[in-house]
């Protein structure tokens, strides 16, 4: 069985210390080599309206993410952020929903097993599914200006 891509290697099956580790992803049938913090650009800055959605990202085994919005220029309205994760048979899950934004600057949003707190910022305590996507969506049709970033953390 072929890897989908480079930071895969495939095994003919996991060791209970790799599966101890979360490391073995027997429903892609190879094991997953961790990666470390990575720094993602999910959206490039430019002007946009209407829902925008990131690319699927694929998270061999990091644990959690923080999700950084860099709102350079508003519309009418506001915008949110919404975390989303695919799991068994495809269903969608929502993770967690930022407050409303209708102002510039860096909106965060984190998600970690066992993470609290408050203020500004939004923090969940929760996995980081396999699969996840980003949606920001407005609450009209006019356009904002904005980037969005991801940390992942093991």
């Amino acid at each position: 069985m072929a890897a989908p891509n480079a930071q895969t290697t495939p095994l003919p099956s996991a060791s209970a210390a790799q599966q101890a580790l979360g490391l073995w992803n027997p429903a892609a049938g190879w094991y997953d080599a961790p990666q470390g913090e990575q720094l993602i650009t999910l959206l490039a800055s430019m002007s946009r309206s209407g829902t925008i959605t990131s690319a699927v990202q694929v998270n061999p085994n990091a644990r959690g993410v923080t999700l950084v919005l860099n709102v350079s220029s508003v519309g009418t309205g506001n915008l949110t952020m919404h975390l989303n994760g695919t799991v068994v048979a495809g269903a969608d899950l929502t993770i967690a929903i930022s407050v409303a934004i209708t102002a510039t600057g860096d909106y965060v949003l984190t998600v970690y097993p066992g993470a609290n707190g408050g203020g500004a910022n939004l923090v969940v305590s929760a996995p980081l599914p396999y699969k996840w996507y980003v949606s920001i969506v407005p609450s009209d049709g006019s356009t904002w200006g904005y980037a969005l970033y991801a940390l992942t953390y093991l």
